[in-house]
């Protein structure tokens, strides 16, 4: 991984950066399809995936950026197939295919709506 910060261009990203690389396997990740308390990633934990109807458990494998790109290599912990996804780091921040959730996260949630997960 890289020891870099990577914001997009507006003038808010010069205060909040979209992509950092931290100490102990972590990743800061700040799109909106990060569904993370304080948008940090690990590398190593589970978390849940959902793209439409499909949703599965899975446990973060790697991440990393090329041109532009983020990648998150995934596994589900269901069936042990390997994904890889992307998001596009510089055109249109806001619109996201997929959606990943730390339990944390949903947890919390579910703490705010009253309910049980």
């Amino acid at each position: 991984m890289k020891d870099e910060i990577i914001n997009n261009n507006n003038s808010e990203a010069n205060i909040n950066p979209v992509l950092q690389y931290l100490p102990d396997h972590k990743v800061y990740l700040n799109l909106p399809c990060i569904l993370t308390l304080n948008k940090p990633l690990r590398i190593g934990m589970p978390y849940m995936y959902n793209e439409g109807v499909k949703t599965f458990p899975f446990r973060l494998l790697h991440i990393w950026d090329a041109d532009g790109f983020v990648y998150l290599s995934i596994q589900n912990l269901n069936t042990g197939q390997v994904y890889k996804i992307s998001k596009n780091l510089k055109h249109d921040p806001e619109y996201c295919s997929w959606e990943i959730a730390s339990l944390e996260y949903l947890m919390n949630l579910s703490k705010e709506r009253g309910g049980t997960i």
